[in-house]
């Protein structure tokens, strides 16, 4: 079947097309279909290069971001049992440090005004005692370190949104 409808543009004439030059419709069809073989070849490498490209790289920006929330909730969890921990140490420091340091200073006073050997004995429990007094200061140090690390930790989840 010869093209009837096409007329010849190259030369400007209204001849039919079968007149200028002799294609048939079969080759209309056959080029017609290579190409649109060759664009859909195209479209589908394109795309799967897409898909592959956008794929990876979600993909390693969810696991960088499972890993940093993984890390974070694992630095949550030990600055609680840190924290907690502070908490009742710096507790029972304070309870038991004062409350022993009265009496004991009650007593000392008492006592060595009684037997002058004892001063020795005070002089190593006043010893003790800012041995104690340094400690509690050690104690506030991490207190505050463990509140700087809070607020770092805050500020990591902020800047992940989570």
């Amino acid at each position: 079947m010869r093209v009837h409808l096409f007329f010849s543009i190259a030369t400007g004439s209204l001849q039919p097309l079968w007149e200028a030059l002799p294609f048939n419709t079969s080759i209309c069809l056959a080029i017609t279909s290579t190409y649109l073989a060759i664009t859909s070849t195209y479209l589908a490498i394109t795309s799967s290069c897409l898909a592959i490209t956008s794929g990876t790289c979600l993909a390693i920006t969810s696991s960088c971001l499972a890993i940093t929330s993984t890390c974070l909730a694992i630095t949550s969890i030990c600055l609680a049992i840190t924290s907690t921990y502070l908490a009742i140490t710096s507790t029972y420091l304070a309870i038991t440090t004062n409350s022993c340091l009265a009496i004991t200073s009650s007593c000392l006073a008492i006592t060595s005004s009684c037997n002058p050997k004892l001063e020795k004995q005070e002089e190593s429990l006043l010893l003790l005692a800012n041995e104690i007094q340094k400690k509690k200061a050690k104690i506030y140090d991490l207190q505050e370190e463990l509140a700087t690390l809070e607020e770092q930790e805050a500020l990591m989840k902020k800047i992940l949104g989570l």
